[in-house]
């Protein structure tokens, strides 16, 4: 009926040199299975150690995070002793180098007050327009260097040259120039968000592929 028996098959294979167990397997079919029966209880190890693994990291993780915190309070505590032993052990005058105890009262005399609170809206009030004001002009000037090359070449050399003088040693003469109200407290804003404005507009105009160009031009976009 073309089925062997497994004695038979035994016999056949030990005429042919090869060794069997008593079932009728060799030794290459039963290391096969002992291999295979070994990975996959490897396998299983390894899954049934995964949640206890991302469970451990992430404790640590959060064991990590916790400790950060605390070594950030604990080094501010540090930093506050030693600034009030500097204060009390250099004996200088108190507008020159106050103690921590000092300046704290001094914060919350002028958070009564009011003046806190309107010189904050008073300087908030200039770095908006400053900000405002820089952000117009570079964003106008950056698109025109971007998309003309002359504008570039006769622009260039002069933002340059800006840039080699630091705004901190500029601001003196604008304060004096303008005298020190609003206008020079703006326009020393202005200066500082000027340039990183103007370049990543020149990179982000510049950087649009050719390709969203033409599909525009094939929708009659301006």
């Amino acid at each position: 009926r073309g089925v062997f028996h497994p004695v038979a098959i035994s016999r056949y294979k030990a005429l042919l040199g090869l060794k069997t167990d008593r079932h009728g397997r060799s030794p290459a079919h039963t290391a096969g299975v002992g291999r295979s029966l070994a990975m996959t209880l490897d396998i299983k190890t390894t899954m049934d150690s995964e949640p206890t693994l991302k469970h451990e990291e992430k404790t640590h993780r959060n064991l990590l995070h916790h400790r950060s915190h605390w070594l950030g309070l604990f080094s501010l505590l540090i930093a506050l002793v030693l600034w009030w032993l500097v204060a009390r052990v250099s004996d200088l005058p108190a507008f020159i180098l106050p103690s921590p105890g000092q300046v704290f009262e001094r914060f919350l005399r002028a958070l009564g007050d009011g003046t806190l609170l309107a010189n904050a809206w008073v300087t908030l009030q200039e770095v908006l327009l400053g900000l405002l004001v820089g952000t117009v002009f570079a964003t106008l000037i950056g698109y025109l260097i971007a998309k003309s090359h002359l504008f570039e070449k006769l622009v260039s050399p002069y933002l340059v040259a800006s840039q080699a003088i630091p705004i901190v040693a500029i601001a003196p003469l604008l304060v004096i120039w303008f005298g020190p109200g609003m206008f020079s407290k703006v326009l020393i804003c202005a200066l500082i968000v000027f340039f990183p404005v103007l370049v990543n507009t020149v990179v982000g105009v510049r950087a649009v592929p050719a390709s969203l160009h033409d599909l525009m031009g094939s929708l009659r976009a301006t």
